[in-house]
């Protein structure tokens, strides 16, 4: 449609406005065409022939407060030659020789941007049809030609030129679409035939399509992911509807033919599908992939045979992928490996198909993994929790974010780290549990007055609680171990506290409430009778959590089928916990031989449980129990979910890194005070009373800032308290002690022997220990008052006796000897640690298990 002259004829424009009402732009909506005639100054600013005759249209370009922009210094236009000498070879548009790119902005253009409701902008290629386009409230620029928008650096990849990204930021664009000419829309076989096809040179896509001009499709698709990629603005890109015509000569009918049609030609045409064609490219928009942030992070590679296994973590999934490097061998496998990163692999088609340079990508990602360096996903174990990083920062881990903490704030970085040339991954929690500890991490830091809240409403609640140690300290104490629990990652001491005490003594309602201090960094289990080891792993996995068990009992299953271990399980694992390896606790897998295996959890443990004894003496240094009495007053009042807030803004207190070094600070002169105060006890001993009372050191310095007290006494009060406890504790735990009582039971167990005397029955009254050595010597009466009890004596081939209680996995049949299976477990405990008399011992099958009970161990009072 676009005209200057009309060829054949000489007729010229009178004036520019002529020539704006010929190609139907309105005059008064311009202010950037001038009409001169050819000139020699004119040509050699644009390299033209001199021979060139006819009028000229200069089109300056001008920003969007309607400046000149300039180029080498001058105002920078194109130039439209008549349609006479573009007739005779000479191109339609020259630009200045030596100029570069600049994007063409209409007069009308920032008017008709501002009157939308949307932040969508077009861009096209030719200046008047952006300036029609403009006119029909279409907000649309130009390029000078279809690449006319690529900077001028030198890289490889294409961006888009400054003046383009600045304009789309100035806007706050959030939509571009490119609408280039239909030589670059697609064609098919039904419009045209094969003959046809070769004489009007159109191009073959492999798809089986067909286009007029490949490289203007290429160039739309190229410029939309660019303007993406630099930008990140939702893109699209489409062509005018192409027009095929048939010419006619009279009835005859000949060749068709191909009539290219642009913005402005199509809008002329037909406005109302132009507009409904850019609403409907508008509406499928979109950042694509190849533009999004890459989300794939090389963290290193693990040997494994004659193959590499590449580690990659993933961010959009918060996890580590694995695959062998010779299984990248496709698109398919590279996508499972990198997700959507493949798109920066896609290699262009002109019909859209998926195709990748697959051997490109993985050399990439081979080379990346094999710089990031050899590890192993067994290291890789820092999930939930506050852990310290290898260039020794805190950082804590959610299941929202990794947060470095600095001060008392915590900033939200990447889970990737790269500290001290290696790589650190920080993997999303898998925990459900875990989601409360993202919260905390957005919480505020509490004020003095809040910390002194949470800290009375605290102590008032545990000190309802009927606590049988003997000192006012224990609510303390426990706050302070509570406190501690964020710390778990970054400590090498994790100290335990056993709740012991009978059915009713308020040993679950503790932990309810100590849960609920602690959400967001505890695994809270309320039955762990029903609770494998297996399953308490998986459940726990990799965090530097709380773990709190209720109920650590045997279930009449357990009983029931002679599983003895079980609990002695559980304490060795949470002896594990307490360990100052960096790994934490082992944990037993689900296997009857109990075999181990390592994980990266590290573990605090509160747990809870009926049946006392439950505690062998290794693990007395690691665990303080901490007895409940049955008699309450007033615990079932504590309204446990008060707990939520005030553990809040108690750990919120714990997450600086002043209060975490304080906290350092008094253990070690805890740690010290109760060596000097108590030379005999032992390192781990110290130990754990230091690092299970260390957080009442800042929280009563920060409660009771501004009193007389100072941070010394804080620390003799810890002292002095600490070893009453202890000393408490060590009597509740002392496992001989437990063992020995109940092996007395049953050496005085009261038995009733029947002797026949000159025709009469008599009943003697005897100790069983004074039984046994009667049947021992054959005793008949002796004998038969023991079967009576289900027991008989049993002599091995070496001649030892010892006592059978028949039926010992059997409840019922244990009542009639008197004595039941935590007794025998007891005995059998006491007799294996701290005996030399003899140990107790297994026969039979699970349908018939016998205890042994060696006479020795009878008889003697060691």
């Amino acid at each position: 449609m676009e005209t200057l002259q009309n060829s054949g004829t000489e007729v010229k424009y009178s004036d520019i406005t002529e020539y704006l009402n010929d190609n139907h732009i309105a005059p008064d909506s311009v202010d950037n065409y001038e009409l001169t005639e050819s000139s020699r100054s004119l040509l050699d600013m644009v390299g033209a022939n001199h021979s060139i005759k006819g009028q000229i249209v200069s089109i300056f370009y001008k920003d969007l407060d309607r400046e000149p922009i300039l180029d080498n210094g001058l105002p920078y236009r194109r130039i439209r030659l008549s349609d006479g000498a573009v007739a005779q070879g000479q191109p339609k548009y020259l630009s200045p020789a030596g100029s570069s790119n600049h994007v063409y902005i209409p007069a009308s253009f920032k008017s008709v941007y501002e009157s939308t409701t949307k932040n969508s902008i077009f861009i096209t290629e030719g200046e008047k049809k952006a300036d029609v386009a403009c006119g029909s409230g279409i907000p649309c620029i130009a390029l000078s030609g279809i690449y006319s928008w690529a900077s001028s650096d030198e890289s490889t990849e294409k961006h888009i030129m400054p003046e383009l990204s600045d304009l789309i930021k100035i806007l706050d664009v959030d939509t571009v679409v490119v609408i280039f000419d239909s030589d670059g829309d697609l064609i098919t076989k039904d419009e045209i035939t094969a003959t046809e096809r070769k004489l009007l040179k159109i191009e073959t896509l492999s798809s089986g399509k067909f286009v007029k001009n490949a490289k203007v499709r290429k160039a739309a698709a190229a410029l939309a992911t660019a303007i993406a990629k630099d930008t990140r603005v939702k893109v699209a890109h489409g062509f005018c509807k192409h027009i095929i015509t048939e010419k006619t000569d009279g009835n005859v009918k000949h060749l068709k033919a191909f009539v290219k049609n642009g913005l402005d030609d199509w809008l002329i045409s037909n406005k109302k599908d132009v507009l409904n064609f850019l609403q409907y490219l508008e509406s499928k928009a979109e950042l694509p992939a190849v533009a999004k942030e890459h989300v794939s992070v090389a963290i290193g590679y693990e040997h494994q045979d004659t193959d590499d296994i590449l580690l990659i973590y993933r961010k959009d999934l918060d996890s580590i992928n694995r695959a062998k490097s010779t299984s990248l061998r496709t698109a398919q496998a590279l996508r499972t490996l990198i997700g959507d990163d493949i798109e920066k692999y896609r290699v262009f088609s002109e019909d859209g198909a998926d195709k990748f340079d697959v051997t490109g990508a993985h050399a990439e990602i081979y080379k990346a993994c094999m710089n990031a360096g050899h590890t192993s996903t067994s290291r890789l174990n820092k999930e939930g929790g506050l852990w310290r990083t290898a260039d020794h920062s805190i950082v804590l881990n959610t299941s929202k974010s990794l947060y470095r903490l600095e001060g008392s704030a915590l900033y939200r970085i990447d889970r990737v780290l790269d500290t001290v040339g290696e790589k650190e991954v920080f993997p999303r929690p898998r925990n459900e549990y875990m989601d409360s500890l993202a919260e905390l991490a957005e919480y505020p830091y509490p004020s003095q007055s809040d910390v002194c809240a949470s800290v009375t409403r605290i102590i008032n609640n545990l000190q309802a609680f009927n606590f049988q140690t003997g000192s006012r300290f224990t609510p303390h104490m426990i706050l302070a171990w509570i406190a501690s629990q964020v710390y778990c990652g970054l400590v090498d001491t994790r100290p335990h506290i056993y709740i012991s005490g009978e059915m009713g003594s308020g040993k679950s309602h503790l932990l309810r409430y100590v849960a609920h201090l602690l959400k967001g960094n505890a695994l809270y289990v309320q039955n762990t009778s029903n609770t494998t080891l297996a399953g308490l792993n998986n459940a726990q996995a990799n965090n530097a959590t709380t773990c709190i068990l209720d109920e650590v009992e045997l279930t009449e299953s357990d009983k029931n089928h002679g599983v003895e271990s079980k609990i002695s399980n559980f304490i060795e694992l949470i002896k594990a916990a307490y360990s100052l390896n960096g790994l934490g606790f082992n944990a037993i897998k689900g296997t009857q031989e109990g075999g181990y295996r390592d994980t990266g959890a590290r573990a605090g443990f509160l747990f809870a449980s009926i049946v006392k004894g439950k505690i062998d003496r290794a693990a007395e240094s690691r665990i303080i129990t901490v007895p409940i009495d049955n008699r309450l007053a007033d615990s079932k009042d504590v309204d446990v979910t008060t707990g939520l807030e005030d553990g809040k803004i108690i750990r919120r207190f714990m997450l600086s890194e002043s209060v975490y070094q304080e906290f350092m600070d008094a253990q070690r002169k805890i740690y010290g005070g109760i060596r000097a105060e108590r030379k005999s006890m032992t390192e781990r001993d110290a130990t754990t009373l230091s690092y299970i009372s260390a957080a009442s050191v800042p929280l009563y310095s920060y409660f009771a800032e501004g009193t007389d007290m100072s941070k010394n006494e804080l620390i003799g009060i810890a002292v002095r308290n600490m070893l009453d406890i202890f000393d408490s504790a060590s009597q509740h735990t002392d496992m001989r002690h437990e063992g020995h009582k109940s092996l007395d039971i049953l050496r005085t167990l009261p038995i009733n022997v029947q002797y026949e005397t000159n025709g009469s029955t008599q009943t003697k009254r005897m100790r069983l220990k004074d039984v046994v050595v009667e049947a021992v010597k054959g005793d008949v009466d002796a004998i038969d008052s023991l079967a009576l009890h289900s027991m008989y004596i049993y002599k091995d081939a070496q001649g030892s006796c010892s006592l059978c209680l028949t039926r010992a996995s059997d409840e019922n049949i244990l009542k009639k000897s008197k004595i039941n299976m935590d007794q025998i477990k007891l005995i059998r405990e006491v007799s294996t640690n701290h005996l030399k008399s003899g140990k107790i011992f297994y026969k039979g099958n699970r349908y018939n298990v016998q205890c042994f009970i060696p006479l020795r161990l009878l008889e003697n009072e060691d």
